[in-house]
């Protein structure tokens, strides 16, 4: 290769053996390189002798602690700047790590000069002398606050109710399973409240879901102010919230704990201003307590207090109730159930017996109210109070209410055809009746059992039409547009108001037993009974009375133009082939 070529090559060529290797940055170069980055970070780098005296901090370290751009650093030791509690939990685990692995990474909290303390992440590394020895401490931080700030909003976030702020469910579990532990050890009771708003639906309903929001944190608020220091209160959703009152002498903890939250109901008694309307409330709680070795969970206590106010709720609302050896036994009674529910529905453990409606004046039959029982493996028949609520809350009442209703119509097509206008009543609860397909399962019963849609009646009572009245509206039309009737049951036991029966689509309604028995003594009780009957007349619907017992009762019932009734008068729910015999007596006699 010649000269011209070798240049085209590379250019100029040394003589072999000439040529010297490239050199790289000298040590004063490298250390300045290192020093421009060490002073543009961000991050603070800091170098410390073996005895903890600063030998370096960086611009951004400086500002940080508060030392001035200009200030030695070599007078002034580092332990001044770190948290002095915090330091020193966990100096120790520095020490070793350093010791065995010549490094530690963690988090500390540092102090700047005016008292301010920040979280870092830091990497501290060890730089050893020739022999071994420690040499110098390098260490890089970086300021932490904000990460700590959205961990600490995320873990609030996790355990408190966003609207009120007060602890959730699971917190509210946490504390009161600490409460128990602490007090058992101290010889202390522990009691939980549980407190649920009365009819708060009607609240959302009248002042929409914002006026409902700002119910729910008045309430909040009016249960922080009447608890007693170091109580606590909870939300677990919904209109339901909790209390924790603990440290109570077990020989008092019952007084002291319903003097807490009687205080609390009172409080809750008074309306809550919503503009320039205000919104009336009560609330029924349930009370249950822990006494030192009975063993009782957390999870127990609560689901005892809750079990508490739901008897509350039944026995007429706005009250408290306490958790006693009769509830203990239901609620372990409900365990048992519980537990045979699935089994009997495999099984169609499931029977149906039909109490009859007669005409008041014929005593013709001319309808039926089907009546679901359970009769168990060992023969027991179960009413559906003891088992109706216990599928309600394992959510097994659709498929029960399935099997009822294909067996109440496959007997009513037979009594059809002996009474033409005859009608099968099946009682629905709120959560069949707003359960996606509803209506396609009852026109689905129809298709297969052959049954005309005006034999079958929907029969829901007043809370359940008003558990979600619009979607509830929605589904009954949906049945009347099928063609099967509606019909509203122990009316004048919710919220009794006439208005209903023209809102609501339905065709039959029947009046509750406390309606009837009242009217042989008191001219009110029989001044509503025609109202109510003049009202249904009007608006072409069948009227019932239910639980007649006695002959004064049909007398004064056909008196005041009531035309059909149910009850013991005339016959106790029975077997379909007990009820074959009793339409057959009833057209006979008639």
């Amino acid at each position: 290769m010649g000269d011209t070529e070798s240049r085209r090559a590379g250019g100029d060529v040394a003589p072999a053996g000439t040529a010297e290797p490239p050199t790289g940055p000298s040590d004063e170069e490298r250390a300045r390189r290192y020093e421009a980055i060490c002073e543009a970070t961000t991050d603070f780098v800091g170098i410390t002798d073996v005895d903890g005296a600063f030998l370096y901090l960086n611009p951004a370290a400086r500002e940080m602690l508060g030392i001035g751009h200009d200030e030695d650093v070599t007078e002034l030791p580092s332990g001044a700047f770190f948290d002095v509690d915090h330091y020193a939990q966990v100096s120790d685990s520095i020490l070793e790590s350093l010791i065995a692995t010549g490094s530690w990474s963690g988090e500390l909290i540092l102090r700047s000069r005016n008292g301010r303390t920040f979280p870092v992440s830091q990497v501290t590394t060890v730089h050893l002398e020739e022999d071994g020895s420690p040499a110098f401490f390098s260490s890089i931080s970086r300021d932490i606050s904000a990460m700590k700030h959205i961990e600490a909003t995320l873990e609030h976030q996790a355990t408190h109710d966003r609207l009120t702020n007060i602890p959730n469910h699971a917190l509210f579990t946490e504390l009161v399973a600490h409460a128990i532990a602490r007090n058992e050890r101290n010889g202390l009771a522990t009691a939980v409240a549980f407190i649920d708003l009365d009819r708060f639906k009607s609240i959302n309903d009248t002042f929409g879901h914002v006026g409902g929001d700002e119910v729910l944190m008045e309430v909040a608020h009016r249960l922080r102010t009447h608890l007693r220091p170091g109580d606590t209160v909870g939300r677990f959703g919904g209109d339901e919230f909790t209390v924790l009152i603990e440290d109570l002498p077990s020989t008092e903890a019952g007084p002291q704990a319903r003097e807490v939250v009687d205080r609390i109901l009172a409080a809750l008694r008074v309306p809550v201003p919503l503009g320039d309307r205000i919104a009336p409330i009560t609330a029924s709680a349930g009370l249950a307590i822990a006494v030192p070795g009975d063993g009782t969970s957390a999870a127990d206590l609560i689901r005892h207090a809750d079990l508490a106010m739901y008897r509350a709720k039944s026995g007429g609302k706005d009250r408290l109730t306490q958790f006693d050896a009769d509830l203990r036994r239901e609620a372990e009674s409900a365990i048992a159930v519980a537990a045979g529910l699935e089994q009997a529905l495999d099984e169609e453990q499931f029977v149906v017996e039909f109490q009859p409606v007669v005409h008041l004046a014929s005593g013709t039959c001319m309808a039926a109210e089907a009546l679901v029982r359970w009769r168990t493996a060992d023969g027991t028949l179960l009413p559906p109070r003891e088992f109706i609520p216990v599928a309600e809350e394992r959510g097994l009442i659709s498929a029960i209410g399935q099997q009822v209703l294909i067996a109440a119509a496959q007997h009513a097509i037979g009594w059809r055809a002996q009474v033409p206008h005859f009608v099968m009543s099946v009682n629905i609860s709120a959560s069949q009746l707003l359960t996606p397909g509803f209506v396609h399962l009852v026109q689905r019963v129809l298709d297969v059992t052959g049954l005309d849609p005006d034999a079958l009646a929907i029969e829901i009572t007043e809370e359940v039409a008003l558990h979600d009245l619009t979607r509830a509206v929605r589904v009954l039309e949906e049945l009347r547009h099928i063609g099967v009737w509606v019909a509203i049951d122990d009316f004048g036991t919710g919220y009794s108001s006439l208005s209903y029966l023209r809102d609501l689509p339905v065709n039959t309604v029947k009046v509750d037993r406390a309606f009837v028995r009242g009217i042989v003594d008191s001219d009110r009780d029989r001044a509503v009974l025609r109202s109510i009957v003049q009202v249904a007349d009007a608006l072409g619907m069948w009227f019932v009375a239910e639980g007649v017992e006695t002959e004064r009762e049909r007398e004064i019932l056909i008196d005041l133009g009531a035309g059909l009734a149910q009850g013991y008068l005339f016959a106790r729910p029975m077997s379909a082939e007990a009820f074959t015999e009793f339409m057959k007596d009833s057209l006979d006699a008639g």
